[in-house]
């Protein structure tokens, strides 16, 4: 299914709460080192407007975020605002560069994951596969709670599975690894096998694969597969 990015991903570490309580503590600190300092520091507050000074504060107290800059107090008042100010913002940082990683990285937003058969069978899962061919009926009859979506080509099972309208799809091994390096089918390269395959695909070789839509080899080739997968499923 497609994942989900925002253009604000770098905001989702915090919650907007916490995201307003920073930035009211900023105005917070800055008012009060503009009350302490206005005096005597005239590096930090140029002379100007009342307004003008808390602007400028509440930039260093900004900078102080990022470490390029900060508060050069005067006074021992505006020591002790910078220094609570100071450890609050290290508290944040830490805090925000924990999850970060995590948060930039595109999740599914689905939050089903089907790594067997045997899963999706448990969860009654959509399972994509092509209407008639031999693993329609093997699924019928060794999964039968799954929920088969029958295709017409295999365009349209890959289509559905970036749709979110199955969660798997049902092929041979050899489909599979023709069809996953196509850009047409598989754009972005998030499709792949289940870590833990059901059963075994065996392979009738070249001839049978190349079949051209007239010829009974591809018939023989699904019959052979349908058949040897039911034994090794059986453990003969």
């Amino acid at each position: 299914k497609p994942v989900i990015v925002t253009l604000f991903q770098f905001l989702t570490p915090f919650s907007w709460e916490v995201w307003l309580l920073i930035i009211v503590g900023g105005f917070v600190s800055s008012v009060l080192y503009v009350v302490v300092e206005r005096d005597v520091n005239f590096q930090d507050l140029p002379e100007g407007t009342l307004w003008g000074q808390i602007g400028d504060a509440f930039m260093l107290a900004a900078f102080q975020f990022t470490q390029a800059g900060g508060f050069q107090p005067k006074t021992a008042p505006g020591r002790g605002i910078a220094f609570t100010w100071s450890f609050t913002a290290l508290l944040c940082v830490s805090a925000y560069t924990a999850n970060l990683a995590s948060f930039l990285i595109a999740k599914d937003k689905s939050g089903f994951s089907i790594t067997t058969i045997d899963e999706a069978n448990e969860a009654g899962a959509r399972v994509c596969h092509r209407k008639g061919w031999a693993i329609e009926f093997f699924l019928a009859s060794k999964y039968p709670r799954i929920l088969r979506v029958p295709t017409d080509s295999q365009a349209e099972i890959w289509e559905n599975l970036r749709d979110g309208k199955c969660v798997a799809e049902a092929m041979f091994i050899s489909t599979f690894k023709t069809e996953a390096p196509k850009l047409s089918y598989n754009p972005v390269c998030e499709m792949a096998l289940t870590p833990a395959l059901p059963f075994s695909s065996q392979s009738g070789g070249w001839y049978s694969q190349s079949d051209n839509g007239f010829l009974c080899t591809g018939l023989l080739k699904d019959v052979f597969q349908l058949h040897i997968s039911e034994m090794v499923a059986d453990g003969r």
